[in-house]
């Protein structure tokens, strides 16, 4: 069926007999068209949900009208459209970053939402919060805590999602890694994600996991940089096997 036809169909049935499905397909399709104002006409006929937020919030971004959006974002609530924003503040500024992700996971956690999302921001404030802690003067006591913060969140991250190895992988340095994984050893389903970092040492700890733990199951691998970054992180992990098992 055309397009402009099956709008038709849509907009008789809006005439005939509204519904919130037939309104929000008809606001899709005006914002689709670049018509902001068809579409707020249709998106006030929804009644109260994440969806009518979700709609009015890509209409605010339609009208240039950022903030009013990130307020929608927030209410639907959007976790991918919130965390645009976030990556865009925290690229001048990371605690505001921070501190917008954590909103997210406020509203993530009053939704009843599945535990992962909410493992997904706390993962992000730990990085936000490592990003702001090394803009910090060396040694003092603002990074020292902005620091702790980022354990604390990546914690959070392992206790509420403990199957998912990812967030380990982004512990602050070495002796944070090796908590980490001590901790969560016992829920692991027999793989491990690895991943090079600055903050810490890949081959040290597969040893910490080898000899201290006993680990002896599987390791996967994420990597930039397409085949020559995974065969990086590929020979890492062979040679540290083959020193354990020489």
């Amino acid at each position: 069926m055309p397009s402009r036809l099956g709008w038709a169909v849509y907009d008789l049935l809006d005439r005939v007999a509204p519904a919130p499905y037939v309104e929000a397909t008809l606001a899709e399709a005006a914002l689709d068209e670049g018509d902001a104002a068809r579409a707020l006409v249709h998106a006030l006929r929804l009644p109260a949900s994440p969806t009518r937020d979700e709609i009015l919030g890509r209409i605010a971004l339609a009208r240039h009208e950022q903030q009013l959006a990130l307020e929608y974002f927030l209410a639907a609530p959007d976790a991918n459209a919130v965390q645009s924003a976030v990556l865009a503040r925290a690229a001048q500024n990371p605690a505001e970053g921070y501190a917008l992700e954590r909103l997210l996971e406020a509203r993530l956690a009053l939704s009843a939402t599945h535990p992962d999302a909410v493992a997904e921001t706390y993962w992000h404030m730990g990085i936000l919060a490592n990003q702001e802690a090394w803009r910090q003067v060396s040694g003092s006591a603002t990074q020292l805590a902005w620091l702790r913060r980022g354990l604390g969140d990546f914690e959070s991250a392992v206790r509420i999602s403990p199957l998912s190895e990812r967030y380990v992988i982004a512990a602050a340095n070495q002796e944070d890694l090796h908590a980490c994984l001590k901790r969560m050893f016992p829920f692991t389903a027999g793989t491990m994600h690895t991943r090079v970092s600055q903050n810490w040492d890949l081959a040290t700890a597969m040893k910490y996991l080898e000899k201290d733990l006993g680990y002896k199951g599987l390791y996967t691998i994420e990597a930039n940089g397409g085949h020559a970054g995974t065969k990086q992180i590929y020979d890492v992990v062979v040679a540290t096997l083959t020193s354990l098992n020489a």
